[in-house]
């Protein structure tokens, strides 16, 4: 691999992380992890092992290759498949919490009193 195709995904990658980090902020995901109680107990912040394994089909990268075998990481394997599998996470809450302020997003660029620029 030359170093011009090099940077250009390196780039990419930048840019998708960008992406995904503005889509964790705008829809206040990390409020909604805890309100749904998916919380720290010990180890990585929820709302880093929710963002690497949200990241990883975005990226086109395997659980494996992406959190397994990524030292990079703040934290190991483990805490991913611990935070997975914790029966104490309201994980329908959250997804519901997340819909919810999607759609309201969604609701406000299509409703009928949104501007009209033609």
């Amino acid at each position: 691999m030359d170093r011009n195709q090099y940077y250009q995904e390196q780039q990419e990658a930048k840019r998708l992380h960008d992406r995904i980090s503005s889509f964790m902020e705008d829809f206040k995901v990390g409020t909604l992890l805890g309100s749904s109680g998916i919380r720290k107990l010990r180890g990585a912040k929820p709302l880093a092992v929710f963002t690497a394994l949200f990241t990883l089909p975005f990226g086109g990268v395997n659980f494996s290759r992406g959190i397994v075998n990524n030292c990079t990481l703040g934290f190991k394997k483990d805490s991913a498949y611990e935070f997975l599998k914790n029966p104490r996470y309201n994980w329908r809450k959250f997804l519901l919490g997340l819909v919810t302020v999607v759609v309201r997003f969604m609701d406000v660029l299509t409703s009928e009193q949104r501007e009209d620029y033609r």
